[in-house]
């Protein structure tokens, strides 16, 4: 929900562009791979075939979905079976892209360009991005029971593997980049609010005892 009534995401979503289709087929690929049904993981490659073909560079992020996916779930017929549906579905693109241009080309010179020197673009628009509710999302990498939940495992790798891809394109660096993980920002933007509630603590006393850089300490039992 808080995707569907993202600003960026509606304006582009109904513009003559490719991110609001690519975005459908990434949350399609976690939808399926999210499914107990191994049929569905099939359809999950078929998805990551589907965002190479709407928009080239996002299969990167459909392709990590599936492989943090089968690992925090320790089941690589998962990853196995989304392969076998990918494959087919990108030779396809490629062989009737080359057969109608008699070339077949992904990227521009612009586009290949990288560096480990990453740009704080991103950062510095995550505001108009994605709204005051990504002030959230730093609380999130430091709280300790969100690393214990495996569940969310495939929303972090989505998130910072995103940032740092097109963070390290300094060549083209454009807002309307972010609405491919914008549903990774929504999760995690609202796993701490969830924790807090969960925890049935005060605010600050569920913070000291979950904060990573504060060392856990332990009371000593009398004998």
């Amino acid at each position: 929900m808080m995707t569907m009534l993202n600003s960026l995401v509606f304006f582009y979503g109904s513009q003559i562009y490719t991110e609001g289709i690519s975005l459908f087929f990434v949350v399609a690929t976690l939808y399926f791979l999210k499914s107990e049904k191994p049929t569905h993981w099939l359809l999950a490659g078929a998805c990551v075939g589907l965002t190479f073909a709407s928009r080239y560079p996002i299969v990167l992020q459909a392709a990590v979905l599936a492989v943090v996916e089968s690992y925090a779930r320790k089941n690589w017929r998962m990853l196995a079976r989304a392969i076998v549906g990918a494959v087919p579905v990108v030779a396809i693109v490629v062989l009737i892209v080359f057969l109608k241009t008699e070339t077949f080309q992904t990227a521009l010179p612009k586009d290949t360009i990288f560096t480990i020197f990453l740009s704080p673009y991103y950062l510095q628009n995550s505001i108009v991005a994605w709204g005051w509710i990504f002030l959230l999302v730093p609380l999130t990498f430091v709280l300790r029971g969100i690393y214990a939940d495996r569940y969310n495992w495939v929303f972090i790798a989505w998130f910072v593997l995103s940032m740092v891809f097109w963070s390290a394109n300094p060549t083209n660096m454009q807002v309307r980049f972010t609405i491919q993980f914008t549903p990774a920002v929504s999760f995690l933007a609202l796993l701490p609010v969830e924790s807090i509630i969960k925890s049935h603590e005060p605010i600050l006393g569920f913070l000291k005892r979950q904060l990573v850089f504060i060392p856990k300490t332990y009371a000593l039992r009398g004998t």
